[in-house]
């Protein structure tokens, strides 16, 4: 090997690419400046109160159940999507005398059936 193409051989091994797909130089950003200032103050949202969501445990549930948690909600699992399918699961929903109720899943029905 020659010494010309045994330095374009290790210098195409010593990092990422320095130019554009065009054959151009490419051109590094410098550093971020921090922009925290610029941005508006948020405080925590109000925790939702008197919600209850029911669920069948189904792992497609998985994200919105984290949300209703992360919200506040009071969650119930009703194995067959039916609340009035236990005397346990209607003691529980009254007890926590909810202010609204939400069925995740198309076990529940639409809000129609689900009321």
């Amino acid at each position: 090997m020659s010494a010309a193409s045994s330095s374009r051989a290790s210098s195409s091994r010593s990092g990422p690419a320095t130019s554009t797909p065009s054959g151009a130089p490419a051109t590094v950003p410098g550093p971020l400046e921090p922009d925290r200032d610029e941005l508006p103050a948020t405080a925590r949202p109000k925790t939702a109160t008197g919600l209850r969501v029911m669920t069948t445990g189904t792992d497609r549930d998985t994200a919105a159940l984290g949300t209703a948690l992360a919200a506040g909600a009071q969650v119930l699992v009703v194995a067959n999507g039916d609340p009035r399918g236990t005397s346990a699961t209607v003691k529980a929903i009254s007890a926590a005398d909810p202010r609204a109720v939400v069925g995740i899943g198309p076990e529940f029905g639409d809000a129609e059936t689900l009321a």
